[in-house]
């Protein structure tokens, strides 16, 4: 009996644990005059914007295959003073790269845009470069590795 509900308690603990993992949200101000709440639930990306009484509601499906965790980061990724957000989780094949998707702060519509790098269909192992204003991530021609280099636009 003991080891019954041993098993039980692992058993609910490792649910808890994959529920978790699968599930995060974050809140915080694009802009000042802004409210946004992005939210990860299972496949689905969910986020909404409040200004000026004006509300906007989206769901974008991750097409994740496996039962990986996500992750919501939030930063400037175009370099124009308003905040934006990046959605990370492992790839599905080996688990070796970073996947992001980037959802850029439109301060015309005053809600999120997804943008994609120049190169590739998404930003792998992205880097970051405040100095230069760009993002750097990985593509692959074929099977080799190669570095592609985004400079966002700023949207308006």
């Amino acid at each position: 009996m003991q080891m019954l509900g041993r098993f039980f308690l692992c058993f609910v603990t490792a649910l808890k644990c994959q529920y978790s993992s699968a599930h995060e949200k974050r809140e915080f101000n694009p802009i000042p005059m802004a409210s946004a709440m992005v939210m990860t639930n299972n496949q689905m990306l969910e986020f909404k914007t409040a200004s000026f009484g004006k509300t906007n509601h989206h769901v974008v499906p991750l097409e994740i295959i496996t039962n990986t965790s996500t992750h919501i980061k939030v930063g400037d990724y175009n370099f124009d003073g308003a905040l934006d957000f990046c959605i990370s989780y492992v790839d599905e094949g080996k688990r070796t790269y970073t996947i992001n998707r980037i959802f850029i702060f439109s301060k015309s519509t005053m809600t999120f845009e997804e943008i994609f790098p120049n190169c590739g269909d998404e930003f792998i192992n992205l880097k970051v470069d405040v100095a230069r204003r760009r993002l750097i991530s990985t593509y692959f021609l074929g099977n080799v590795a190669m570095r592609c280099s985004t400079k966002p636009r700023v949207k308006s």
